[in-house]
């Protein structure tokens, strides 16, 4: 919240809500001393309530382009911002629940082939799904920039363009 916070107030436009969202466990793990899919997972697994809140209390300082909710989570609609405490607190939702959410990972609309238009179609959020599946896109990018050849910046957009080739990007499909 914070970064988002510090980042609109000198930015006044686009605060890379979603890479923050990605960096996050990232560093979190770094500092653990474990930047492996598995040292990243365990960090994600460990967040609480207290982060989903902080993560919603975020929205409140940026105009983030988001999709509709899965039909079954309209209350927790991030754009609702602090609203949403209540619903996080009497649910016991963690910040790795939103993300698992958010990825299309637990949602009965998603399951039943006969729910309303629009469950089963939804873009899923490719950030949420990087949470919940142990980062294998962002890892993936990792190895290719560290066994390309030629400079960085070179070898990041060959990096960023073959993730682009694999899947959609999320944010564009928004």
């Amino acid at each position: 919240e914070r970064a988002v916070a510090g980042m609109a107030d000198r930015a006044g436009t686009n605060t890379q809500f979603g890479c923050l969202l990605l960096l996050t466990p990232l560093l979190r793990a770094t500092r653990e001393g474990d930047v492996s899919p598995e040292g990243v997972d365990r960090v994600a697994r460990r967040t609480t309530v207290d982060d989903a809140v902080r993560f919603y209390a975020a929205f409140e300082h940026v105009d983030v382009a988001v999709g509709d909710p899965p039909p079954d989570a309209t209350e927790l609609d991030v754009r609702r911002g602090s609203d949403a405490e209540p619903t996080l607190r009497d649910r016991g939702i963690t910040l790795r629940d939103v993300m698992e959410t958010s990825a299309g990972g637990s949602s009965p609309a998603r399951d039943d082939p006969s729910s309303k238009p629009g469950a089963r179609d939804r873009v899923p959020d490719r950030n949420a799904q990087e949470w919940v599946e142990g980062f294998p896109r962002t890892f993936r990018a990792a190895e290719w920039i560290v066994t390309d050849e030629g400079p960085i910046v070179d070898r990041a957009a060959r990096a960023f363009l073959g993730l682009l080739a694999t899947e959609p990007d999320t944010l564009v499909a928004t």
